[in-house]
């Protein structure tokens, strides 16, 4: 039998981080100081659609694992993708570890529909029966990723099997006016609306609340995760903890991913918590010390269900002790050790674990040629346990995900496939459409939407030009002549471009079919406009923006080819959650109305960004319209709301 001397410790409940994405430490500093839907669409989606897989999330959570333990952490709540492989991961660690069963209303790697996310967690959950160290929470994304309808379902199955439901709620003010625009009432409303609104419930972030909403939330018994350091890094908002923990809601504290918060350090977050809330409730004397260490403990452990388990250090509960020394000099004196613990202590004056001493205290936990950790998250009080050895290393055979990753993005800031002979021209863009140009006039294949959408963008085109008879037009980016030919048939003087070789053979084939009387050639709108300048009446430029490197270049190359006072309409995708479920999910996964891999998502244009070029150019935009779909009618029309396709109508200033 071993006896350490504690003599200047202080002994814990091991802490509980109540939520994070444990296999993101791999994506730790990879896209920082950006705003929310910045960071999420432009950065952590594409890298996660290129990288995430089985291998990935096992060799992230195990970092993770090493991260957590040297903290003091002894039990996670988590949420991703592969949860079978982080149950792995955290049993053969020896953590304790609540497994998030993850759902979507989109295909990922993981899962192809709701049915059968659903049916891999039910099958992880039925695994994890009699684990005494892992359970299993429903983990929807958010109500803006997961369907009412699949809300309902997991409703009802959280009732039937008795286990929590960890979702992201109200994280942004964003979020929830978008929600509410769409729905008519607010996410919380819609969650309670579904039954989801109880002592099962575990929302997370919290940012946006009302007085009511607070009020419902202590009614409901439903939980809080309070994750202050993501949501300060990326400026989400600040959650009410004060009023929440006033009207007694329950508060448990999270770290996030360390995707945006950079650690998974929760001494880190109790200090900044109770920092936070003071400030919040302009009330020093709110969340004191003590408030905040239950938030981090017991408050946890109410959360997951597991308070007669683990989260107080009381006689038959599992032995999660953690041993944090006090005798460093920035935590001495001590006159109230709690106090010490959530304003001054560091995670690295943790020195023990269930009481096993850890070879890493005082030093860096993670050696990248492999390191080894002491651990155990099972010991009962009186139960003797061998130390268990964790490892991580460098997987044989493949390349450093991290470095893979950083080297993608930073790929992908410099286009290779740019070229001193065509500046503006992405011939991987160019090579996919040059495979489908064949069915371009199949109004059966994959070109369907583009003609299905074409009589509406003629029309729109006809109307706000003043009418296309007798006018000279130029098409940019005409692919194999829809837009070109029901222009020249409309009476237009018209000349379509393109630099795909395939889709003009296709337009010219096609002319000899309808009769058409127009032209087309294989050369770029800049090129042209060094030899066609303020020569057409009416520019178009169709779906043509997202797949080209620079936007700009090419609407400046349109203000150029068009005549002073003349008509330029474009025609693109909006960047943003709905877009990137809408158009890439929806349309080219769940109705295959596209072939995957038509749009990358980071090639997508925000109106704002648009109406920056074109004034820069000299174009300001005259109007702008939504391009709708609606999936059970099969029916396209034209209206207010730009949240995903969109077509705008600009003019030329006579100076430019």
């Amino acid at each position: 039998m071993t006896c350490l001397n504690l003599d200047r410790h202080v002994l814990i409940p091991g802490l509980i981080n109540t939520h994070t994405h444990a296999s993101m430490t791999l994506l730790r500093g990879l896209a920082d100081d950006l705003p929310l839907m910045d960071w999420l669409q432009n950065h952590i989606w594409p890298t996660e659609a290129h990288w995430v897989n089985p291998d990935f999330v096992g060799d992230g959570t195990r970092l993770a694992i090493a991260e957590m333990l040297r903290g003091g952490a002894t039990c996670f709540n988590d949420m991703y993708f592969f949860a079978e492989v982080t149950a792995a991961v955290a049993r053969e660690c020896g953590i304790r570890a609540c497994l998030g069963l993850i759902v979507l209303d989109f295909p990922t790697a993981y899962a192809r529909d709701v049915d059968e996310y659903l049916a891999e967690g039910l099958n992880l959950h039925e695994a994890l029966k009699t684990d005494p160290l892992l359970h299993a929470a429903f983990a929807p994304h958010a109500p803006y990723t997961v369907s009412a309808p699949a809300l309902e379902r997991i409703a009802r199955l959280a009732d039937d099997l008795d286990i929590p439901v960890h979702i992201h709620v109200h994280e942004t003010a964003a979020e929830v006016a978008q929600f509410q625009a769409q729905h008519g009432c607010r996410p919380l409303e819609r969650l309670d609306q579904l039954g989801l609104l109880s002592p099962r419930l575990l929302a997370v972030h919290m940012t946006q609340l009302e007085d009511a909403e607070i009020a419902r939330l202590a009614q409901a018994g439903a939980h809080v995760i309070h994750c202050p350091e993501s949501n300060l890094k990326l400026a989400s908002g600040f959650c009410p903890t004060a009023q929440l923990d006033a009207a007694g809601v329950n508060i448990a504290l999270g770290t996030d991913g360390a995707a945006s918060n950079n650690d998974l350090d929760l001494f880190g977050e109790m200090r900044a918590a109770a920092l936070l809330g003071k400030a919040v409730a302009s009330d020093a004397s709110v969340l004191p010390a003590a408030r905040i260490l239950r938030m981090a403990t017991i408050n946890a452990a109410q959360a997951l269900g597991l308070a007669d388990e683990i989260g107080s250090l009381q006689p038959g509960k599992a032995a999660d002790v953690v041993a944090v020394d006090l005798g460093w000099p920035e935590t001495e004196p001590v006159y109230n050790p709690i106090s010490q613990l959530v304003y001054a202590v560091g995670r690295h004056q943790v020195s023990d674990v269930l009481g096993r001493r850890s070879p890493t205290a005082g030093r860096p936990a993670v050696d990248y040629a492999g390191f080894e950790r002491n651990s155990s998250a099972s010991a009962r009080l009186g139960r003797k346990n061998s130390p268990r050895m964790l490892r991580v290393k460098p997987a044989v055979g493949r390349s450093n995900p991290a470095q893979s990753i950083s080297a993608l993005l930073s790929a992908s800031e410099v286009n290779p496939t740019m070229t001193a002979a065509n500046p503006n021209v992405d011939t991987q863009e160019i090579a996919k459409f040059e495979q489908l140009a064949s069915r371009w006039w199949d109004p059966d294949s994959e070109f369907k939407p583009l003609h299905d959408l074409n009589p509406l963008r003629l029309d729109y085109i006809n109307e706000h030009s003043g009418g296309l008879a007798d006018q000279h037009v130029l098409d940019v980016g005409c692919g194999g002549g829809i837009l070109a030919e029901s222009m020249a048939l409309r009476g237009a003087q018209v000349l379509g471009i393109d630099m795909g070789e395939a889709p003009l053979a296709v337009a010219q084939l096609h002319q000899l079919e309808s009769g058409a009387v127009l032209d087309y050639q294989r050369i770029t709108a800049e090129e042209l406009a060094e030899t066609q300048a303020a020569r057409f009446d009416i520019v178009t430029c169709m779906e043509m923006l997202e797949h080209v490197p620079d936007p700009a270049s090419t609407i400046q190359a349109c203000v150029q080819l068009v005549k002073p006072g003349g008509h330029v309409f474009f025609s693109t995708i909006n960047r943003n959650p709905k877009s990137y479920l809408f158009a890439i999910i929806g349309a080219e996964y769940v109705l295959r109305m596209l072939p995957r891999g038509t749009h990358d998502f980071r090639k997508f244009i925000r109106p704002s960004e648009l109406d920056g070029w074109t004034r820069a150019a000299g174009l300001p935009i005259r109007h702008i319209t939504g391009l709708h779909y609606n999936p059970l009618t099969r029916h396209y029309w034209l209206g207010p709301g730009v949240s995903v396709n969109y077509m705008v109508h600009c003019q030329r200033d006579d100076q430019a």
